[in-house]
């Protein structure tokens, strides 16, 4: 669902500093004494989990230090599951640690751990859904000691018809970063999945097709209703600080291009000595966007303050960073640090265009020779469309599956496979030719409530359903909105062939883009980046050969395809079918 507001309110952990544990698996109080303990896990639901699980953290100058104790009364079964090589993952009990050491809100370092010597290691980030980085391998931590003495340590242990438990040290150089000094700030959850948690006694048997990976229950240290385990905004904030800062909760609004509003709150023992700094910059580069501004935060009570300021986010073929630091402000020093990503690539904070009723005027559009012509092309698109949010039956909506435009006067029932038709009549009433009309499809399917709204899924399963199904639940991946948008725009009619549009999703470098007849030759259209492929004269959209013969229209919209688009077979592309409700794939409700 697509919500109102971003607000975040994440959940605060101490790193202090202790002397180092023996890392044997087994928790011995006396080692641990002074590390931070979380015993409550929480499932997706917000409900307290039914296992019982307990972790503690805490480092030393060179290493991050965690303990995990899972209850667990039928320990007998973990060592009848799973191959030899990787029963200790296969054991249908294991733990998963996220850390996030930049604070950056999309990448992730990932530790899956079980109750014998083995781990995997995983590195990745979160863009539109998720997606597994490079890396990832099995290994046994004794041969991974030998060959990288600096990488972690880590052993287990089982304490029979009781728990299982783990101690693991994580050098901060293997983490690609500095000892973590006061002001520094990571993002940490710990997942822990169980097929049969202590309440149920005895494992059952599970479906096909991996059965000992289908969890019973899921819990986690920090849950986000309506956010997956793994996407770094659910994370919560590891304080290395003596006198640490916490943000209780960051208020981002609905971020849009231009100026938006923030207001964060923040807690800390001194509040009066402290300030807040903020500026924008692209992801790849340095340059300021918005420069950095220092704001001031308003005590609110002993031990709270809140500071409101405003930033400006650009359209542009890159990601907006929104950088904030906490300062001390007589020593400058910083106290606090946090990145949020923000834009079309940055799934997890996307960026909306203003639509109607949301601007001061009119939005007129540009002339051809407008110097901004295809950002105010774009914002002229995006303006005469509705935003529209996820209804279900609570709401008064026909389904659990429903769209609805902001002011109530647009909606489309999901469970009806003609509401396709009435989306491609919506944008095709908004616009009078028929380029206008696949910009207006673009920014439809680009809207989050769209195909964004559940990225629930790893492609895997996403590519299992059908199309209407898809639609329903949505995902994040480039293939997946360009089959939905593909799908909607063949039920679009063309003005200038009077039959309705072929579209076609099709996967080009390892990217989802859907490729639409139009004007003897293709038009592209990029759902994932909302990008405008236009004629350098800015009279109508490119087609694929005037592309070709003209690489710069690439490279002022979105240069990072140009590769890919420039060289690949375009003989392939009338061989890729034409997206239909044909009933392939899985189908719910």
């Amino acid at each position: 669902m697509e919500p109102t507001a971003f607000r975040l309110a994440p959940l605060s952990i101490a790193c202090p500093r202790i002397s180092t544990p023996v890392i044997d698996g087994c928790i011995e109080e006396d080692e641990w004494k002074g590390a931070s303990r979380v015993t409550r896990f929480a499932r997706e639901d917000g409900e307290a989990a039914l296992a019982r699980t307990t972790v503690w953290v805490a480092c030393d100058a060179g290493y991050l230090y965690l303990a995990c104790r899972c209850e667990e009364r039928n320990t007998d079964a973990l060592r009848q599951t799973g191959s030899a090589a990787f029963r200790g993952l296969e054991s249908r009990d294991h733990v998963d640690i996220y850390l996030n050491p930049e604070h950056d809100h999309v990448s992730y370092r990932r530790y899956v751990v079980g109750p014998f010597e083995q781990t995997q290691s995983a590195r990745g980030s979160y863009r539109v859904g998720w997606r597994a980085g490079p890396g990832s391998r099995w290994f046994h931590v004794e041969e991974q000691a030998r060959l990288h003495p600096m990488y972690i340590r880590y052993a287990s242990a089982i304490d029979d018809g009781e728990a299982w438990s783990f101690e693991m040290a994580i050098p901060f150089e293997s983490l690609e970063t500095e000892p973590p000094g006061p002001g520094a700030v990571f993002g940490l959850n710990v997942v822990r999945y169980t097929a049969w948690p202590v309440y149920q006694g005895p494992p059952t048997p599970q479906p096909y097709p991996r059965p000992n990976m289908v969890p019973a229950e899921c819990s986690a240290v920090a849950a986000l209703p309506g956010y997956c385990y793994y996407n770094p905004l659910t994370y919560a904030d590891l304080i290395f600080d003596d006198r640490p800062v916490e943000l209780r909760e960051a208020d981002f609004g609905v971020p849009h291009f231009g100026f938006n509003k923030t207001v964060a709150r923040f807690g800390a023992a001194d509040v009066s000595s402290l300030a807040l700094s903020a500026r924008v910059r692209p992801k790849r580069g340095t340059r300021a966007l918005d420069p950095e501004k220092e704001h001031p935060l308003t005590p609110q009570g002993e031990s709270e303050a809140v500071g409101e300021f405003t930033w400006k986010a650009e359209h542009r073929d890159d990601t907006n960073v929104l950088e904030l630091t906490v300062k001390d402000r007589e020593s400058g020093l910083a106290r606090w640090r946090g990145t949020y990503e923000f834009g079309w690539e940055s799934g997890a904070m996307p960026l909306y265009y203003l639509r109607k009723g949301e601007t001061d005027g009119p939005v007129v559009a540009p002339d051809p020779s407008d110097p901004d012509f295809l950002v105010k092309k774009a914002c002229w698109i995006a303006a005469r469309q509705d935003r529209f949010h996820r209804r279900n039956t609570a709401n008064g909506a026909p389904s659990d599956f429903t769209l609805e435009s902001s002011d109530k006067s647009v909606r489309f029932n999901l469970m009806d496979p003609a509401s396709l038709d009435d989306m491609a009549q919506y944008v095709y009433d908004a616009y009078d030719n028929d380029g206008d009309r696949l910009l207006g499809m673009l920014f439809f399917a680009g809207q989050p409530a769209l195909i964004r709204a559940h990225p629930a899924y790893d492609w895997r399963t996403s590519d299992r359903l059908e199309n209407m199904t898809l639609l329903r639940f949505g995902s994040g991946y480039c293939g997946h909105m360009a089959r939905v948008m593909a799908l909607i725009l063949n039920k679009m009619p063309c003005e200038e062939t009077g039959q309705p549009h072929r579209a076609r999703k099709f996967g080009i470098g390892g990217h989802g883009l859907v490729f639409v007849e139009y004007r003897g030759d293709y038009a592209i259209l990029d759902s994932k980046h909302v990008t405008l492929y236009y004629r350098l004269d800015n009279t109508d959209l490119a087609t694929l050969k005037e592309l070709r013969e003209q690489p710069e229209i690439g490279r002022r919209a979105y240069p990072f395809e140009m590769p890919a688009l420039m060289t690949f077979n375009r003989d392939h592309i009338p061989q890729s079918p034409c997206e239909t409700l044909d009933g392939r794939g899985l189908v719910w409700p």
